[in-house]
């Protein structure tokens, strides 16, 4: 039974994989009026790939635990419960490890794409901010007094004080965007972006960004009115806003084999062409790596992580080789045999003895624990390392003990090859089943 069940465990490892669905990061479904409305958009991305990352970590976490739960019941219990219990426990290991190397081989990506759009979600706040920058009016006064010393006219930048964080509300959290039109439903992955470049000055003089003269007028803000080609005895500047911004949707899209976001900003732009080319590329890495992840769960229960026909083939291989199937006429029965011996009928060591011990069993304080905790209940990886580490010693002295009693007494009957009767359980174990409480 023994060295069956070693190949058993062996070949179950590769059968039993984590549940894993497809589940890509969201993505903005309202195109952005505003830089602020764009970086909060950006980071919600971002916050939506950072939670991927750390539910799978949770996910590796949980069935880790639950693997070490089953295997303080392994140890602990000397019947055919244990060999079940032992056999679970492969295969919640494996679902972990599954899980623990797709988190490994998408992670890097994942983490690359949450700083890409952390970086454009600064760009766009800083490009808020700077948005509103502008020139003050320089108002009309004599040529001369403007190009002296004392009196000299100055083009001076005004940008109000911000006293709060920028695109933040009046509750402190991130505002809330004021986006109301859906992104075109054919375009993939869209995201909005905004993008600065300097302001070009009007055309008529007395227009913003440019200069106003007049031979009669000497005082007051320029304007086109108040304006002469021409004349120049009495000058002003008209201010304006630096900068202008522009709002651009892009989308992934396929050419040639080849997935990329189109194009968006220009060699003038702020952030310029090149730059958000790079940061997109990356965001798009994100979005297939998170696809790639999938959404990744532990079993939602410990009879939902058995495979009825997995422990089957693994069984038949156990006995008869790799190349050996359970509906192989020489090993149906015989399958089924072990199948009932290791599980019980209707797999009742499972949805029974197994779910029942993790629920009432109390380690020892012996074995770590404070003697009050249920197994369930504790999840410290170091008190299930101590328990398990306690019961797999407890119980290769009481076996050796045993068989110190079976050489002593020798009419005692000797193992076969078949699979043996389930052994008396252990007493904590037996208390466990009784649903008694146990003390420390």
């Amino acid at each position: 039974m023994l060295a069956n069940f070693k190949a058993l465990t062996f070949v179950s490892i590769t059968l039993c994989l984590p549940g894993v669905t497809t589940s890509a990061v969201k993505t903005p479904t309202k195109k952005a009026k505003s830089a602020c409305d764009v970086a909060m958009q950006l980071r919600q991305m971002a916050d939506s790939a950072r939670t991927k990352i750390t539910s799978t970590q949770e996910a590796v976490k949980t069935m880790l635990a639950t693997a070490s739960k089953l295997d303080v019941i392994a140890n602990g219990v000397n019947t055919n419960t244990g060999w079940a219990a032992a056999y679970l426990r492969t295969i919640y290991i494996q679902k972990a490890a599954e899980a623990n190397d797709k988190l490994a081989a998408n992670a890097p990506a994942l983490l690359k794409g949450i700083e890409a759009l952390s970086r454009l979600a600064g760009s766009q706040e800083a490009i808020s901010r700077l948005s509103q920058l502008q020139l003050q009016d320089l108002n009309m006064a004599a040529a001369a007094a403007h190009a002296t010393t004392g009196t000299k006219g100055q083009l001076k930048p005004k940008l109000d004080d911000a006293l709060k964080a920028h695109c933040v509300g009046e509750d402190e959290s991130r505002q809330k965007g004021s986006s109301d039109e859906n992104h075109d439903g054919q375009h993939k992955n869209a995201i909005t972006i905004v993008t600065v470049t300097p302001a070009q000055p009007g055309t008529a003089l007395g227009s913003y960004l440019t200069i106003c003269g007049s031979n009669s007028i000497n005082s007051g803000a320029p304007d086109t009115e108040r304006c002469t080609s021409t004349q120049a005895t009495n000058i002003g500047f008209k201010g304006g806003k630096v900068f202008t911004t522009a709002v651009t949707v892009t989308h992934s899209a396929s050419t040639g084999g080849t997935t990329s976001y189109t194009d968006v900003g220009s060699d003038a732009t702020t952030p310029n062409k090149a730059t958000l080319k790079a940061e997109l590329a990356l965001v798009l890495d994100m979005l297939q790596a998170a696809t790639g992840l999938g959404t990744i769960t532990p079993p939602a229960t410990i009879e939902s992580a058995f495979d009825a026909a997995s422990a089957g083939t693994s069984i038949a291989k156990a006995l008869a080789g790799h190349e050996a199937t359970a509906e192989q006429p020489n090993l149906k029965e015989k399958v089924k045999h072990t199948t009932e011996e290791l599980f019980g009928k209707e797999r009742n060591s499972i949805k029974t003895q197994i779910t029942q011990l993790l629920n009432t069993f109390q380690p020892s304080k012996a074995a770590g624990s404070d003697g009050a905790k249920k197994l369930d209940s504790i999840n410290a990886p170091e008190e299930l390392s101590k328990a398990a580490t306690y019961y797999t010693i407890k119980n290769f002295i009481d076996e050796e003990e045993q068989k110190k009693k079976n050489q002593e007494n020798p009419s005692c009957p000797t193992k076969t090859g078949k699979l043996e009767e389930p052994k008396k359980i252990s007493s904590r174990m037996q208390k466990a089943y009784n649903g008694a409480t146990l003390q420390g």
